[in-house]
């Protein structure tokens, strides 16, 4: 019990971060504007890996689809799981910004270690 009130007082003191569904005047742009504002968004993240920036430099275009139709945010608070044991994603991560735990850890066997990721990977 003291775990889950410790976790919802971090939590209620978080500021929730402003999404793009939240800005209503965004819905009032055009499809092509939209694509290139997320692309001046997430491009700067995308450009800092060597695989972006060759097929950026190659067709930047789908590299701006990619931005506009494939691409979204995740905010995670501290101690929330971005993974569950034993299940699958279809999704790859990208960190921007602070630290991640990546922590093995199966059930019925003790500690089984952590690795740390920073941003940018």
């Amino acid at each position: 019990a003291a775990v889950v009130q410790q976790q919802v007082r971090e939590r209620l003191g978080i500021r929730e971060r402003l999404r793009e569904n939240d800005v209503q005047a965004l819905q009032l742009l055009s499809k092509s504007l939209v694509a290139e504002l997320r692309y001046e968004i997430f491009q700067p993240h995308l450009l800092s890996h060597a695989l972006f920036r060759l097929w950026n430099s190659i067709d930047y275009h789908t590299v701006k689809r990619l931005c506009a139709s494939t691409i979204d945010q995740s905010f995670l608070v501290m101690n929330e799981e971005l993974f569950i044991a034993s299940s699958t994603t279809g999704r790859a991560y990208y960190l921007i910004e602070g630290t991640l735990e990546y922590a093995k850890k199966l059930l019925d066997v003790p500690d089984q270690g952590s690795s740390h990721v920073e941003p940018g990977c």
